[in-house]
């Protein structure tokens, strides 16, 4: 009985053990592929927002864009005031004053957005100024 038992072990694999280690492949691969669609996406998304950050800068950034904003005729952007009459607390003892004393600006806190609210920007605008 020993020598047919030891035939048997030596046949090589079963169809079961092949089955097994091919489906163990099949899952490596998908999973392989699946994080490499992931990444693709990731990247592709990330071009996407760079590009659409660096248009709503490049609008930003053009003359008279927050004044157009205001006035709603801006294609890109729009602003609202948040605060007007603004005051900005010292730090630190550095320079004149004292810290944590408050120093008035005559300046207007602005919220400029992207129309499609993916980018906003708060912005301090110096009165009667505009870029």
């Amino acid at each position: 009985m020993t020598d047919r038992k030891k035939k048997l072990d030596e046949k090589g694999a079963t169809m079961v053990e092949v089955i097994a280690g091919f489906v163990i492949l099949l899952l490596l691969s998908a999973s392989f592929f699946g994080i490499m669609q992931l990444s693709s996406n990731l990247i592709a998304a990330s071009h996407d927002k760079a590009n659409a950050a660096s248009a709503f800068e490049a609008e930003y950034y053009k003359k008279g864009a927050v004044t157009s904003a205001l006035k709603g005729d801006n294609e890109r952007l729009t602003a609202k005031k948040v605060s007007e009459n603004i005051s900005f607390v010292k730090a630190d003892d550095l320079g004149y004053g004292q810290a944590g004393e408050e120093i008035p600006v005559n300046a207007v806190l602005l919220e400029i957005k992207d129309k499609t609210d993916e980018y906003a920007y708060p912005v301090y605008s110096l009165a009667g100024g505009d870029r």
